[in-house]
């Protein structure tokens, strides 16, 4: 099951890696490293390492709790009939335990695809955002470069004028 669990431990350290690859490129690719580098330190790898921790945590204590458990479990078989009665009751919480912890995997698995979406859309509202933003500085930027030919016309104009009255 620890094995299980650091395999699954490194597939979602890979997706959240990969998650930010893809999301850098994608912001960084629209605006300036700044704006993008802004964006992933302060929003989304903080958020997407507390999940990595909290989930590490519940991942670390689950073997930790069921070792315990089947360790319980082995030192009662020694017992008289008492015990055994005991131990088979000890043995029924084992499982419930186990049933308990592979629900809340399972439902840690159906939050995390949830959030993942979440993020997807989270994601694509930042881009659309960015392009929104990017199209808006682009058409300024083009008003200013005109604004400036016009400018140098006028000061050229001006220069001219100038030497001709000399």
């Amino acid at each position: 099951m620890e094995e299980n669990n650091n395999e699954l431990l490194a597939e979602f350290t890979e997706l959240i890696e990969t998650i930010g690859t893809e999301v850098s490129s994608k912001i960084s690719a629209q605006v300036s490293t700044e704006v993008a580098s802004y964006l992933m330190t302060e929003t989304v790898f903080p958020s997407l390492q507390k999940l990595q921790k909290e989930i590490v945590q519940m991942l670390q204590e689950m073997p930790r709790m069921n070792e315990e458990l089947m360790q319980n479990i082995s030192s009662m078989t020694s017992l008289n009939a008492d015990h055994a009665r005991q131990m088979r009751e000890q043995k029924n919480f084992a499982l419930s335990t186990q049933e308990s912890q592979q629900a809340l995997l399972d439902h840690l698995q159906q939050e995390y695809q949830v959030w993942e979406r979440s993020m997807d859309r989270y994601q694509e509202g930042i881009c659309q955002n960015l392009e929104i933003r990017n199209h808006a500085l682009m058409q300024r930027l083009e008003k200013l470069e005109q604004q400036v030919d016009r400018l140098t016309i006028t000061i050229n104009r001006m220069e001219s004028n100038i030497k001709s009255q000399e």
